[in-house]
């Protein structure tokens, strides 16, 4: 036998060996029995729980708005899982027709015509946050796309009861990092550009002449400008600067009737925004109401006088501050009608007469009510009718309370909380409604729900506190 041979048999010979080994070694002892399986009792179920679906489901009506004339009634509602506008008489909800009939997306947002016959939505068809505004004649169900450009995103900046037929419209269809503004016809859909936003304007204040007053910038460092925007050869100039810190607490509200003074929400040089009525041509501040613990919050505003009327503010709850006696009355009668619920007030006809009220409820869904004021003697309270909850699901749910709190922080400072508990431990004060957003509310019920108590601090950067 060569050397090579040999020299290539006893690596094979020294591999093969232990292999041999192996095989002849005794086999494993069996293996044990597998554990018997665990039985798995099934869901305990309680029918006093009530359903996720139910406390984070869209609400049956939302956005329930009046028209201008006060003839008819509008709201959102779903139609095959998707959020349509719903009209009915004023008269007779029962009556409630679909006017739009959208499959996708749904209807984002709503408002009235001033001529009380047509009705402009926003609307995503295809996902992707780029909103169309569309109008439909609310007796023939007809739907018109205003703005007919691919791509588009537009967002309504103003509407005028001196100017029913028009709209001022925001588009990006020059820029898509900002939007300049269109006067469109609401009969035609014909369109001119009125203001071309050259200046990196996020938002704009018009008057009831639909004409372009201000605009609002915001700044690298976050602090605010409010300005006129340049026109022509006229340079833009400044009606006021906002630091950053009143950067989210500072916002234009409305021009009185001669459009030369602005009521505006203003926190600058106060713990908490005030309403005040700045004049446009000297740049003076006059406090209209304030609150030293909290911040404005809805402003009511006369429709054609363009006076302030009443204005709410929340620090534990929603309180009303009556600012023109005639309407002292009607707040009067709707503070006390609801009992302990909230009164908000949604919309209201051009001539006052009818109002669109709701009352938010810490253990129910909100009521909503049709108020007409006294015909004869104006200023003594008028009538509220019932039109629908919110959500009827929830009307005869045991709901716990969210209970307001106010406790000492370690600075010595009050902090604003709320507390909900357990349905069975729930005391059941009443108590006002917290003015946490409505998925906070859901989450304290299903925590609640589930036995587990659930206090909700506001945080003090929050607006208001």
């Amino acid at each position: 036998m060569s050397a090579v041979r040999i020299a290539l048999l006893v690596p094979l010979l020294a591999w093969a060996m232990p292999a041999c080994s192996l095989l002849h070694k005794a086999p494993p002892p069996p293996a044990a029995a597998p554990p018997a399986p665990i039985a798995i009792p099934p869901p305990r179920v309680d029918p006093a729980l009530i359903p996720r679906s139910v406390l984070f489901a869209r609400p049956d009506h939302s956005e329930v708005k009046v028209s201008p004339d006060g003839k008819r009634i509008g709201w959102l509602a779903p139609a095959q899982g998707v959020l349509n506008l719903w009209v009915a008489p004023a008269d007779d909800v029962a009556k409630a027709q679909e006017v739009t009939q959208e499959t996708t997306g749904g209807v984002r947002s709503w408002w009235w015509a001033f001529d009380g016959d047509r009705a402009l939505f926003s609307h995503d068809s295809d996902g992707d946050d780029r909103g169309h505004l569309y109008i439909v004649d609310v007796t023939r169900k007809v739907t018109k796309d205003l703005t007919p450009v691919p791509g588009v995103h537009a967002e309504l900046v103003a509407l005028s009861p001196k100017r029913p037929r028009e709209a001022l419209v925001g588009l990006d269809d020059r820029d898509k990092k900002l939007q300049d503004v269109h006067l469109v016809d609401l009969l035609t859909g014909t369109r001119k550009l009125v203001q071309q936003n050259d200046g990196g304007y996020g938002s704009w204040l018009a008057d009831d002449d639909l004409r372009v007053r201000y605009g609002e910038r915001q700044n690298t460092d976050a602090s605010m400008d409010i300005l006129q925007p340049a026109r022509g050869k006229d340079p833009s100039t400044s009606l006021l600067h906002v630091p950053v810190e009143d950067s989210l607490t500072v916002k234009g509200v409305a021009f009185d009737k001669t459009g030369d003074t602005l009521f505006l929400k203003d926190s600058r040089g106060r713990d908490t925004a005030a309403l005040v009525a700045l004049e446009t041509k000297t740049g003076k501040t006059t406090v209209v109401v304030q609150d030293p613990h909290a911040d404005v919050g809805d402003v009511l505003v006369h429709p054609t006088t363009k006076t302030v009327e009443a204005v709410s503010f929340e620090y534990d709850k929603r309180t009303w501050n009556v600012v023109d006696a005639s309407v002292e009355g009607d707040f009067y009668y709707l503070q006390t009608f609801g009992g302990d619920g909230t009164l908000i007030v949604t919309s209201r006809s051009l001539d006052e007469q009818r109002w669109i009220v709701g009352y938010e409820y810490v253990d129910g869904p909100t009521a909503y009510y049709r108020y007409d004021r006294d015909p004869d003697v104006p200023g003594d309270p008028g009538k509220a009718t019932f039109l629908f909850r919110s959500q009827d699901a929830l009307e005869h749910a045991k709901l716990s309370v969210m209970k307001p709190v106010v406790i000492k922080a370690r600075d010595g400072l009050e902090l604003v909380s709320y507390l909900t508990l357990p349905y069975q431990e729930d005391p059941r004060d009443e108590g006002p409604r917290p003015r946490v957003g409505a998925a906070a509310r859901s989450m304290g019920l299903l925590r609640a729900i589930e036995g587990v108590g659930m206090a909700a601090p506001i945080h003090r950067a929050r607006g208001g506190a």
